[in-house]
């Protein structure tokens, strides 16, 4: 489905996959977090998972989801940023302090505006799409059995004369009353 119907999945906001910490400044072991934030090696991440379970105002360390760039930064200084593109496209890792709080971002892959949409982004909605396009059909066939059963046992009655008997009776009663 979404390789036949990409054009319906291109991206009105920009996307990204990202890991992010909003750490205090009164944070225990800031320049260590630092050192696991920006390592690859799997003990470094999980030592700051569960550093950040404990101190972390938020964090986003599942670096395989996608995220509106917005949504996920907007409470930072680097979703204040008025130029997203330009910033995406010259920074894979950021740094900035403000007066309360440490901010680390690690950029892995990034979509602009008007590109396709990542797949994982958009994979609920198309499972909620599908599902509700058999649902449609399921009602369809089930109200074709219905009428089908129906009509070969002549257990129903044909609505649409006594609905035109009551349109023409309601006319009648508008002229009347001119």
């Amino acid at each position: 489905f979404y390789d036949n119907n990409k054009n319906n999945f291109v991206l009105k906001q920009n996307n990204i996959r990202a890991s992010y910490v909003k750490l205090p400044l009164v944070s225990p072991k800031i320049a260590k977090v630092k050192t696991w934030f920006f390592s690859e090696k799997p003990n470094d991440k999980k030592e700051l998972f569960s550093y950040c379970l404990q101190f972390a105002s938020f964090f986003e360390l599942a670096d395989t989801s996608w995220h509106y760039f917005h949504e996920l930064l907007e409470d930072s200084p680097f979703g204040k940023n008025s130029n997203q593109v330009s910033f995406l496209l010259n920074n894979k890792m950021a740094e900035v302090t403000d007066s309360s709080y440490l901010y680390l971002l690690k950029i892995q892959e990034y979509k602009m505006v008007d590109e396709i949409s990542p797949l994982p982004f958009v994979k609920e909605n198309i499972l909620h799409t599908l599902m509700h396009k058999r649902k449609i059909l399921l009602l369809r066939e089930l109200e074709q059995q219905v009428f089908t059963s129906g009509k070969n046992n002549n257990d129903f009655e044909i609505m649409y004369q006594k609905t035109n008997e009551k349109i023409e009776n309601l006319k009648k009663l508008n002229e009347e009353k001119r």
